[in-house]
C-alpha cells in the first residue's frame, strides 16, 4: 500500500510557496480574479491544470513564468469536463441538509488525481477520473484524511481577510502535487 504523508507534503508545499512567493501568488491572484466572473468558476479546471503544470515543472527543476498558468487551456475540453464533473458531484452532495459541507469534502476526495493526471499524463477526462478512482480505492481512508486536512489548509486563508487564500491555496495544490509525484511519478 502506498504511503500518505500529510505533514511532510504540506510542509514541502509551505516551504516551496514561501521560497518563491511571487511565482505562486501571482498565478493564484489570476485564478481568484477569474473565479469572480460569471463564467470563471467553469474555467477553474484549465487554470488549476495550469497551476499543477507550474508546480510539476518546478519539481523537475525547470523554470516557469506566470504565462505557463494557461498551459491548462492546451487541454481545454478534458480540463473543463474533468472540473465540471468534480464540481457537479461536490455541489450535489453539498446540498444535503446540515452535513453538506463535510460531505462535499468527502465526495471530492476520490477525484484528487483527476486534474494532475490530465495535465501531467495528458489523459482524457474520463480516463483521468477512472484512474483517480482506482488510485483512491488503494488507500481511501488515508486519502480522505489527506484531502480533508489539506483542503481545510487551502481554504483557511479566507479567514485572513480573504487574501490569505493567495498563500494557503497554493500550499494545498503543492501538497496534492507531492501526493501525485510520490504515488504516480512525474514524466521526464
Amino acid at each position: 500500500m502506498r504511503e500518505v504523508k500529510i505533514g511532510e507534503w504540506l510542509k514541502e508545499g509551505y516551504e516551496a510557496v514561501k521560497a518563491e512567493l511571487t511565482n505562486y501568488i501571482l498565478p493564484m491572484l489570476i485564478i481568484v480574479g477569474v473565479s469572480l466572473t460569471v463564467v470563471g468558476v467553469v474555467l477553474l479546471g484549465p487554470l488549476f491544470c495550469g497551476f499543477y503544470y507550474l508546480i510539476f515543472q518546478r519539481m523537475k527543476g525547470k523554470q516557469t513564468n506566470t504565462g505557463d498558468l494557461f498551459k491548462g487551456f492546451d487541454l481545454l475540453w478534458d480540463a473543463l469536463l474533468g472540473w465540471v464533473v468534480i464540481l457537479a458531484v461536490t455541489f450535489v452532495v453539498s446540498l444535503v441538509p446540515f452535513l453538506g459541507f463535510i460531505l462535499s469534502l468527502l465526495a471530492g476526495a476520490p477525484f484528487i488525481f483527476v486534474l494532475p493526471l490530465i495535465i501531467e499524463q495528458r489523459l482524457s477526462f474520463l480516463a483521468a477520473i477512472k484512474q483517480s478512482l482506482l488510485l483512491f480505492r488503494e488507500n481511501w481512508s488515508d486519502l480522505i484524511t489527506f484531502y480533508v486536512i489539506s483542503s481545510l489548509v487551502g481554504i483557511s486563508g479566507i479567514l485572513i481577510f480573504g487574501l490569505g487564500i493567495l498563500f494557503t491555496f497554493p500550499v494545498y495544490l503543492y501538497a496534492t502535487a507531492c501526493l501525485y509525484r510520490d504515488w504516480i511519478g512525474l514524466r521526464t
